[in-house]
């Protein structure tokens, strides 16, 4: 198995539903979540020998500067989860990937397999 092939990163393609017509914010998460893709095993091995206790300092440091080196929208908190519907930035609810209006729109017509409005 080539390490190309092993990857831990969410699928890219399916994430957004609308990817054509997305604002400005939707379009660089895309991007960065592409340059996360593609450096995210360099980015883990890099990580892996600055934390190991066991090498030798100088090797430790060289891999420190590495990954200074290493784009910074290559990292994982770049990544911001945005709703897959409106692309809202803010409020999420995680479980879903929409932002709080849409998940009530849905939920308040049946659309959501398990949800439905608390009665008491």
């Amino acid at each position: 198995m080539s390490l190309k092939s092993f990857s831990t990163s969410a699928r890219q393609q399916k994430y957004y539903v609308k990817p054509n017509y997305l604002k400005k914010w939707g379009r660089r998460d895309i991007k960065r979540r592409e340059m996360f893709k593609d450096f995210e095993q360099q980015r883990s091995a890099l990580r892996m020998i600055k934390k190991s206790d066991i090498l030798p300092s100088g090797v430790r440091k060289n891999a420190a500067n590495e990954m200074k080196e290493l784009p910074l929208n290559s990292s994982l908190t770049r990544i911001r989860n945005r709703c897959v519907m409106t692309d809202r930035g803010r409020g999420i609810v995680g479980r879903f990937r929409v932002s709080r209006m849409m998940f009530r729109y849905f939920a308040e017509r049946g659309q959501i397999a398990g949800v439905k409005k608390a009665q008491w």
